[in-house]
């Protein structure tokens, strides 16, 4: 018996800038309320739109450093070579049954899969063409780091492989159907082999 598959899931997101990462979570917990949207810290401002603890824990940088020491970021990463990104340590802990959504780069992934005490589900977003890409970058905000953020594009892309799930956001409907299939599948997973563990008993008197 997969012992994995009974745990608490943690969905990690990921995906290049403008690939519709936020659209996706947004849809999730919405489709799902289940689902609890537990955001990373970050050094960045917020952008227009975004919502405190929701869309992330924005912190100083002085406040990340105290974090990192004490362990409440067990990893992180400097993006795009301005700002710092954190992992909160409940990533790894299961206190709860509660099923948990997050966005994370490809490394932040790696580290989570690698010491969760959750079973990890990993989804990547493929971004559209470049050109698409850039247009949808410049309309959600003035970056002053656009050529940096185009240009991790591909080495984004080369880790895609690693993912559970690959979707493309091409027709944003299809692709939020397609999210949903995917939860779906996971929660039906965990739900029978959870009836499976409660109920082993009355199936096979030796377990």
């Amino acid at each position: 018996m997969d012992q994995c598959s009974s745990k608490p899931i943690i969905i990690i997101v990921s995906g290049p800038s403008g690939s519709g990462k936020k659209t996706l979570m947004e849809h999730i917990v919405a489709r799902f309320p289940e689902i609890e949207r537990v955001p990373t810290f970050t050094t960045r401002p917020p952008r227009a739109g975004e919502v405190a603890n929701i869309d992330y824990v924005y912190i100083t940088r002085e406040q990340f450093d105290s974090y990192r020491e004490s362990g409440e970021i067990f990893e992180f990463t400097k993006t795009y070579g301005d700002y710092y990104y954190g992992s909160p340590k409940r990533y790894l802990e299961v206190t709860d049954d509660k099923d948990i959504l997050t966005e994370l780069d490809y490394k932040g992934m790696f580290r989570v899969r690698s010491a969760s005490a959750r079973n990890v589900i990993s989804i990547f977003i493929a971004p559209p063409p470049l050109s698409e890409l850039e247009k949808r970058i410049k309309k959600r905000a003035t970056e002053q780091n656009l050529a940096d953020r185009l240009k991790i594009v591909s080495e984004q892309m080369q880790f895609a492989w690693a993912y559970d799930y690959v979707l493309f956001n091409i027709d944003k409907q299809k692709f939020l159907e397609e999210a949903e299939q995917v939860i779906l599948s996971e929660q039906i997973k965990r739900k029978g082999f959870l009836k499976l563990l409660t109920d082993r008993h009355a199936y096979d008197h030796t377990l």
